[in-house]
């Protein structure tokens, strides 16, 4: 639980520097550059190791972004389970958030995008459990 409120903290302090927010909020949302097609990577550290792969496609035509992802979990190797849903989320000059959901799960990403790769931490929480792990997005389709 100390866990889960830390990590809530230091997000609250992450995009209250960003201006960021997912309620509608547009005011300091600046999307240039993001749509399109990324390739998705990434590890869950906690609760289990998993390493995590897919695709997410963003679009953002206003200043909120928008958009699918479909990204598999596997543990040790083989494939064990496929999340599906939808993007919400934002960018600024400094950071990108997003929010990742899906049926009975939301994983919030905070990163910075350098060139064509978007890199950073996501962390979900539910009653029963706190997840976190790094992710990184890179442009381009898979291969």
């Amino acid at each position: 639980m100390r866990v889960a409120r830390v990590m809530a903290g230091l997000i609250a302090t992450a995009l209250a520097g960003t201006g960021c927010a997912l309620d509608g909020a547009t005011s300091s949302c600046d999307p240039v550059g993001i749509a399109g097609t990324w390739v998705y990577t990434g590890q869950q550290t906690a609760p289990e190791l998993r390493d995590l792969s897919g695709t997410a496609r963003i679009d953002s035509t206003t200043a909120v972004l928008g958009g699918t992802f479909e990204l598999q979990e596997f543990a040790n190797g083989v494939l064990v389970g496929t999340r599906t849903g939808v993007i919400t989320g934002c960018q600024t000059s400094s950071a990108v958030e997003l929010q990742f959901s899906g049926a009975a799960f939301a994983r919030r990403h905070l990163g910075t995008q350098r060139g064509d790769t978007i890199s950073g931490e996501w962390f979900s929480q539910d009653a029963a459990t706190t997840a976190r792990g790094a992710f990184r997005l890179r442009r381009g389709a898979l291969r």
